[in-house]
């Protein structure tokens, strides 16, 4: 396991208002800088998100700080225009997690799922955590064989509430639910799950080798 930064793109606080033609020029220009730092293998899996809130995409790097990510960030068009807002966290995961993939704009339907410990629970006892804890791994090792899971793991402390992660193949929202509720830190709610769809290059993720 290895850690990796994830830019998590979000839509500005008070963004500008700007003209569609412009608007359309700097989606252009966005795309091309995104492509960008994946031929320069700066990034393994980009891509935008579907009804999640203020979240509007992902950019996961090959970096283990996060200064290089936020430098190169810096310059992209629609940050410096002040309709993105980069927030950066830190993702612990398998160093297979990633694949080259397909083509930059052959994307994907996957799911991505945010992990969040609610604020002012109970502390556990220590046998207690032990128990949810290995029931935790046991689901995920399952969802992992049954190819539902591509990718899981947790977040550095940077992050705060927000917990893990994991990349879900392209099934039923209801199938990928079911699957995540068999384990006792989501049904004693020690753990939410936000689950959203995900679009990225064609073969970045697959099933989790050795499950």
């Amino acid at each position: 396991m290895r850690n990796y930064i994830l830019c998590v793109l979000e839509t500005a606080p008070k963004a500008p208002l700007v003209e569609s033609v412009v608007l359309n020029e700097l989606q252009a220009d966005h795309l091309e800088f995104l492509e960008g730092l994946r031929k320069q293998k700066r990034a393994l899996a980009i891509g935008p998100l579907e009804e999640a809130g203020t979240m509007r995409g992902l950019v996961f790097f090959d970096a283990e700080k996060v200064d290089r990510p936020k430098e190169w960030m810096a310059s992209e068009p629609m940050i410096k225009r002040g309709l993105l807002k980069p927030r950066f966290v830190t993702w612990y995961a398998s160093d297979k997690t990633f694949r080259p993939g397909g083509e930059f704009l052959d994307l994907e339907a996957l799911w991505f799922a945010k992990l969040d410990r609610p604020e002012g629970l109970p502390a556990l006892d220590a046998a207690t955590s032990q128990a949810l804890g290995e029931a935790h791994m046991t689901n995920i090792n399952l969802m992992a064989k049954e190819e539902i899971l591509l990718a899981a793991g947790p977040m550095g402390e940077d992050a705060g509430n927000w917990r893990g992660i994991y990349i879900f193949a392209d099934r039923e929202r209801a199938e990928i639910e079911a699957a995540v509720m068999r384990d006792a830190m989501f049904k004693q709610g020690r753990l939410k799950l936000g689950l959203y769809r995900w679009y990225t290059s064609r073969g970045t993720f697959g099933p989790v080798e050795g499950s």
